[in-house]
């Protein structure tokens, strides 16, 4: 069974008042897949026994409200591996299907088409929140957002793999000094374990970041893309970084000097690459910019 791009369902199985099913059996299913569905909360929400007998594989994608299967007791003994396609590990198992839906989606933060929303986060109130266990984080078309993170907040996201903002008309920086003290951010190191990172079609976005100090370190950073962000003058503003806003004359004589603060010693796995060549500046100059790092 798959069910994909039905925008407005909320569940699998609707909960009728006049049937009172204590059991149901899904016999011979052996396939769930559960696609792009927006506002599903359950594939059940009644107290019920549900049975998949058969049942060997669950895929999930794009079901970010989805917190748990169902309500009632779940029987699926012959399904060990839940896969969500945005968590990229191949599959996943906690014993049971509401543990494992629990625990992936717990790890993983995703915000869609709210075009209304202006903050995340409370601004000096990051334990309002607590995403420390968060691995994986996609911002997609938040039309009012102008800023994801505060520093005080990213404090508290060490174990972030993945990052991709993307659709945002209004954002302007991904990390914001708005309201917050310099004096409790100087030894912070932000994203230890941040190792792709994607902006595209941010067309107001100007710098990742924009603080003094030598505050921006990406130690796990293998993966950059950034695609139509025309704004986008520096990835990081501080004292050690040169402005990327040359004039017109410079900028044709050494056409190089205006794509290096992307690469500094903040970054040690992308800083292997110690110059780019002319193909490289050309992607910069259309904003087109990929830039991996690959272990050997």
């Amino acid at each position: 069974m798959s069910i994909t791009d039905c925008q407005m369902i909320e569940e699998i199985i609707a909960h009728i008042e006049y049937e009172m099913e204590d059991r149901i059996i899904f016999k011979q299913l052996k396939y769930l897949g559960l696609k792009c569905l927006p506002n599903l909360r359950c594939f059940y929400s009644r107290n019920c026994t549900i049975e998949f007998p058969s049942l060997q594989q669950v895929v999930l994608q794009q079901c970010q409200n989805m917190k748990i299967f169902s309500a009632g007791i779940l029987n699926t003994p012959k399904l060990q591996r839940l896969q969500i396609i945005e968590a990229e590990n191949g599959g996943y198992w906690e014993g049971n299907l509401n543990t494992t839906i629990q625990k992936l989606f717990k790890d993983m933060f995703h915000l869609v088409n709210l075009s209304t929303l202006r903050h995340i986060w409370k601004k000096n109130q990051p334990q309002v929140f607590s995403f420390r266990t968060l691995t994986l984080m996609e911002v997609y078309n938040c039309n009012s957002l102008r800023y994801v993170f505060t520093p005080s907040v990213v404090s508290g996201i060490v174990q972030l793999q993945k990052m991709e903002i993307k659709n945002c008309a209004m954002m302007e920086e991904i990390i914001t000094m708005e309201g917050e003290n310099d004096a409790a951010i100087d030894k912070i190191t932000l994203f230890p374990k941040l190792n792709q990172l994607k902006l595209k079609n941010l067309p107001e976005l100007t710098i990742v970041c924009n603080f003094y100090g030598n505050l921006i370190e990406l130690p796990s950073l293998l993966k950059l893309w950034i695609e139509n962000c025309p704004k986008m003058q520096t990835f990081v503003s501080n004292h050690q970084c040169t402005d990327m806003t040359a004039s017109k004359e410079h900028e044709e004589m050494e056409p190089h000097s205006d794509i290096l603060p992307f690469f500094d010693e903040k970054f040690p796995l992308l800083s292997c690459y110690s110059t780019l060549d002319l193909f490289d500046a050309f992607l910069v100059k259309q904003n087109i910019l990929t830039f991996a790092f690959q272990m050997e």
